[in-house]
């Protein structure tokens, strides 16, 4: 193919020729080659990327694990501080209840009945209303035996010390105070309260 250059003089022109047959699928394969080979480079990147993201996460995840495991194994150890702390003020909590309620029933005795004021503690603590109520009826009770004992002495039947009640006469005072309330109302009833009432005299019953 010729071309004029000034309309004179020809001027030869080289045209590439087309590749054709196997020489073009050639050529068609290698440009698809290219651009996947291409597209694999920007995928297998963004997946390493991506890699590095789930390790970097999973390493948080695994300090965040160990970060967890350490504040339960204090959260337990608190709470085991704090059980045992509770146990300790309910029974401080516990003891303070019963002081005061044995200040309670002293104040009761030493400003209400000063008279049974030695012998208080065979009142059981509880509420105001039932301890006084209970030292209404042991001053009856020592009111009662006073008066039986001034009349046995007036007609000469006082019984000798011990005699016949060696063995009620041996009882300690927690065990006599048991015994007033196991027999209140029955007939060995009197024979305890003869002891109380001795004792009392005798000043051997210990202050509350």
């Amino acid at each position: 193919m010729t071309e004029a250059n000034d309309g004179q003089t020809p001027t030869a022109v080289t045209v590439e020729p087309k590749p054709s047959g196997e020489n073009a699928s050639n050529v068609v394969d290698h440009a698809v080659y290219a651009g996947l080979q291409k597209r694999y480079e920007v995928l297998n990147s963004k997946h390493t990327d991506r890699e590095n993201q789930v390790k970097s996460l999973g390493e948080q995840v695994a300090d965040l694990q160990s970060q967890l495991s350490t504040a339960t194994q204090g959260q337990q150890s608190l709470t085991e501080t704090l059980t045992g702390l509770q146990a300790t003020v309910a029974e401080k909590d516990k003891t303070l209840t019963a002081l005061a309620a044995e200040k309670s029933r002293w104040g009761i005795a030493s400003t209400e009945f000063p008279n049974l004021a030695a012998v208080s503690h065979l009142v059981p603590v509880g509420e105001e209303d039932a301890m006084r109520t209970a030292f209404k009826e042991l001053s009856a009770v020592v009111d009662t035996l006073s008066e039986q004992k001034a009349k046995d002495m007036v007609v000469g039947t006082t019984p000798p010390a011990g005699g016949g009640r060696a063995h009620p006469a041996a009882l300690t005072n927690d065990e006599l105070q048991r015994k007033l309330f196991e027999t209140a109302g029955s007939e060995d009833y009197q024979k305890y309260a003869d002891i109380l009432l001795t004792r009392m005299e005798a000043g051997t019953l210990p202050s509350s």
